[in-house]
């Protein structure tokens, strides 16, 4: 039986305004960009349901790409094309990429310079994410209900101890828990769709913000506290890891030997520290682990998948979105009809690495923004 057609979802020249080049009238001024892509995707589920979400969704990818790139730094456009293809993998649908950045007026007597480059899933690894957790409302329930819901959204691989801490600033209320867990995601956070995906866990947990009180109790709190891997550009740093010991401490506990970037000055002092040096200087404590008390929760059962089991989960999660969204009930033959990718592919190293048209779990809720 012949493999299943692949189609063709295209955005055709996104005007984009950013810094881009070396030269020394480049630096400081904006320049525009033309921005194509071309993301390559079974299109049967779409066809048959009339539902975007099933497919790639080109308005949420063009809010992703300006929210990305818009006003940002780059050397070369090359830089800029492959953020843009690393940002397409984010929707679930998408099997390889193509992108071209064009940049007009580059070089004297030509229209415009280019880049055009073509990937598929294989040739990135996911970004590893320390997400920081907390909650002072129902916390006993409320935080281990949101390391499910992250294990349902993200590869979820390891999780902090669960410390108690005071809550801080007027209106804060009880006392908090605070814990950091592990992930695994091909969400670029520059695009905001990891912070959307955050924001819509925190929702479904019943979490409301208070305008007037950025320190009121809360269900949970979610936010990406450590980004690393891809290029030197995508490695972040929150600051209330730098900050607040609450949060540094659970983040430590779980890459103590992180170092951070070169000009970011952490704490007291000069020159590259780790997370646990750090988390002695907030907590002025040589063992910052035993510095706050262990908080009372059972995370019994919360252990994540083995990764070998990740690509079946998510093709079961995306055929489930999918029936959800099928008003006409035709999902059910189109879905039947796709087969589950395979997961042997290999990546340019030789590893073991998702197939192409893998359906990534985390991507799942991305191309709902």
């Amino acid at each position: 039986m012949p493999p299943p057609s692949v189609s063709i979802a295209s955005l055709h020249n996104l005007q984009v305004a950013l810094y881009i080049g070396f030269s020394a009238h480049e630096i400081e001024t904006l320049q525009d960009v033309l921005i194509s892509v071309h993301a390559h995707y079974q299109m049967a589920p779409s066809i048959h349901m009339d539902c975007v979400e099933s497919g790639i969704n080109l308005r949420s990818l063009s809010k992703a790409i300006l929210a990305a790139v818009a006003k940002q730094k780059y050397n070369l456009i090359e830089s800029v094309a492959d953020d843009v293809a690393r940002l397409a993998f984010g929707f679930p649908a998408c099997q390889g990429v193509e992108v071209e950045v064009k940049k007009p007026g580059a070089i004297r007597h030509a229209s415009h310079s280019s880049c055009r480059l073509t990937r598929c899933r294989a040739d990135y690894q996911p970004f590893t994410v320390i997400v920081s957790v907390g909650s002072n409302i129902g916390a006993a329930e409320n935080v281990p209900r949101a390391i499910r819901q992250l294990g349902k959204t993200f590869d979820v691989r390891r999780v902090s101890t669960p410390y108690l801490t005071p809550s801080a600033g007027e209106g804060a209320g009880p006392d908090f828990v605070n814990m950091a867990v592990e992930l695994r995601t091909y969400l670029l956070r520059t695009s905001g769709l990891l912070t959307a995906a955050l924001r819509r866990i925190e929702a479904q947990l019943g979490r409301t913000r208070d305008p007037t009180n950025k320190n009121a109790p809360r269900t949970i709190d979610l936010d990406a506290a450590v980004v690393m891997g891809g290029d030197v550009r995508h490695i972040f740093v929150d600051e209330d890891v730098l900050r607040h010991a609450h949060v540094a401490v659970p983040v430590a506990e779980l890459i103590p030997d992180f170092l951070f970037p070169v000009g970011m000055t952490p704490g007291t002092g000069a020159g590259q520290v780790t997370l646990l040096e750090l988390s002695r200087r907030l907590t002025q404590c040589t063992e910052p682990f035993k510095y706050f008390p262990v908080a009372p929760i059972d995370l019994t059962g919360l252990c994540p998948s083995p990764p070998a089991e990740a690509p079946k989960g998510a093709w079961h999660r995306l055929r489930q979105i999918l029936m959800q969204h099928d008003p006409s009930g035709r999902a059910q033959e189109a879905i039947t009809a796709t087969p589950e990718p395979a997961t042997t592919a290999k990546s340019k190293s030789g590893a073991a690495a998702p197939d192409p048209g893998f359906f990534h779990r985390d991507g799942l809720l991305s191309a709902l923004v």
